[in-house]
């Protein structure tokens, strides 16, 4: 007996479950339906005020003549006569057409087709959409209500704070301020205007990206790209892809940059070229950065600039090159290179790690284990000064431990050596060259025919060696001098040396191929 209560039972709960379960599922069903359907259903565009009001049989329009007031969910419309079809919930309005959304936003036309189960809207002629930060103009203006996005494709121009935005097709999203413009776009501020193919942009920032083709013209300045970021605000860009910048006389090529007008800073990365057409001086590099403010300029990873001078070119390269400036005198105070530095020229090259040029005494200066060669001749010391004066090569000198090295036709070594070596160009020639201090020289001698007769060595404390077509013309030895000449049967390889000989010939740099050092 006990057994078949117990059966009873469970089968009474399990049926009363299934009851609950059914009961509450319905009900959830019939929520959830009406919940979708209050969703669903539109509401029904109202018709506040006419002052006449007519019904066409066939067309079930009601045909609504002056002063003409619609209302639908928060937004009011003013026309001149509208028809209004209550079973599509549309209407068509005419006259001078105005909409009221939220007290915000006003929308002015002279035709409007809207649908008010969509919330989709097309209004013509004359179109003024305005909200707090915006005035647009067009032709033809389709307005998605529901979505609060307006879009054209028949050009608008667009006045927003300071800013005049012009397109043939555009969005607008009056929610979150973002513009979308495309096909012939011009963004025009009153410090820069920005043409482009495609812009996105937004109103509350004011930062404009763009995907196209972009031409940012600032004054006298313009910038090139095919990607770019750019902050109105605070006046940044991000440029990328054939990035294209002409600022006063330079012009700057790279593959991405970023740049602060505000204070006047620039970067640029990769494939970085530029050119100063005031000077005829290029650059290539890797790396650019640029501080108005700070008065610097550098470019690294294996930068290289090349000058033009009276038809001389000259490519100076190192891993830095930094200059100095002076913004009230528009010139270069310093300029610096460093880290494996080397210089080509027609006339000259050199070597060194380090130079540092100095604008206001025209003086250039190379440190560490420089060497200088021009034709068969090679100076060396612990550092090598170059004097220029109005653009002409006055004086080098090498110290301490300067050396000069002077191959002759034959393959013989003409060496001098002291502790300060100056050398004295006149017109770009080595005209005389002063020993300072333990003065050796050692050159030899010569038959008219080329017959060597052999070393001759001379030790002194000073000594001075003038030259012709850079010959020696003339060698004074001055305090003492003594000197030795060893006969050719009797000379030696000791002898044909000084004692800090170092042949560099082989360091000699090649002229750059494709901007490029070899050595």
């Amino acid at each position: 007996m006990l057994n078949t209560l117990s059966n009873i039972l469970t089968k009474l709960l399990s049926v009363i479950i299934l009851i609950m379960l059914s009961v509450f599922c319905n009900a959830q069903s019939e929520v959830e339906k009406k919940s979708t359907d209050d969703e669903k259903k539109p509401t029904l565009i109202q018709l506040i005020q006419a002052d006449v009001a007519n019904n066409h049989r066939s067309t079930n329009n009601q045909i609504l003549i002056g002063n003409v007031i619609f209302k639908h969910d928060e937004a009011f419309l003013y026309c001149d006569s509208a028809y209004l079809n209550k079973s599509r919930n549309d209407l068509e309005a005419f006259g001078k057409v105005h909409v009221i959304e939220s007290d915000t936003i006003n929308l002015y036309g002279k035709h409007l087709i809207y649908n008010g189960n969509t919330k989709l809207a097309e209004i013509s002629r004359e179109v003024l959409l305005t909200d707090p930060t915006t005035n647009l103009r067009t032709e033809i203006l389709f307005y998605d209500r529901a979505k609060q996005v307006a879009y054209y494709n028949t050009g608008a121009t667009i006045i927003n704070s300071d800013k005049t935005l012009v397109s043939k097709r555009g969005i607008y999203n009056l929610d979150n301020k973002d513009f979308d413009f495309f096909i012939d776009v011009v963004i025009t501020d009153p410090e820069y205007v920005l043409e482009a193919d495609t812009v996105f942009y937004n109103s509350n920032t004011e930062i404009a990206r763009t995907i196209s083709k972009t031409i940012i013209h600032n004054g006298e300045n313009t910038i090139y790209c095919e990607k770019g970021i750019y902050d109105s605000k605070v006046k940044k860009s991000f440029l990328k892809t054939n990035v294209e910048i002409h600022y006063n006389e330079y012009i700057v090529f790279c593959d991405s940059a970023y740049y602060n007008e505000s204070i006047e800073y620039a970067e640029a990365y990769k494939d970085v070229i530029t050119i100063d057409t005031a000077n005829n001086v290029k650059s290539w590099s890797e790396y650019l950065e640029y501080n108005k403010i700070g008065e610097y300029a550098f470019i690294s990873e294996d930068a290289v600039a090349r000058a033009v001078n009276e038809g001389d070119t000259i490519f100076l390269f190192a891993d830095t090159l930094f200059a100095k400036f002076n913004n009230e005198t528009e010139t270069i105070d310093k300029a610096f290179a460093y880290n494996n530095t080397k210089i080509f020229s027609n006339d000259y090259q050199s070597a060194c790690d380090s130079l540092v040029y100095y604008h206001s005494d025209s003086i250039a200066v190379l440190y560490n284990s420089p060497a200088l060669w021009s034709g068969n001749n090679q100076i060396t010391g612990d550092s090598i000064t170059f004097i220029v004066k109005n653009e002409t090569l006055e004086k080098i000198t090498a110290t301490p431990n300067g050396f000069i090295i002077s191959e002759d036709s034959l393959g013989a070594y003409n060496q001098i050596k002291g502790k300060l070596i100056d050398l004295f160009f006149e017109n770009n020639k080595l005209d005389n060259v002063f020993v300072n201090g333990n003065s050796e020289i050692l050159y030899f001698l010569r038959e008219d025919d080329g017959t060597m007769i052999g070393p001759y060595y001379i030790i002194s404390s000073d000594s001075r060696i003038f030259f012709n077509e850079n010959e020696i013309s003339k060698l004074i030895n001055l305090s003492n001098p003594k000197s030795e000449l060893t006969p050719e049967e009797k000379s030696v390889k000791e002898k044909e040396i000084l004692t800090g000989f170092k042949n560099k010939f082989d360091e000699i740099p090649e002229k750059p191929t494709n901007n490029k050092f070899f050595r």
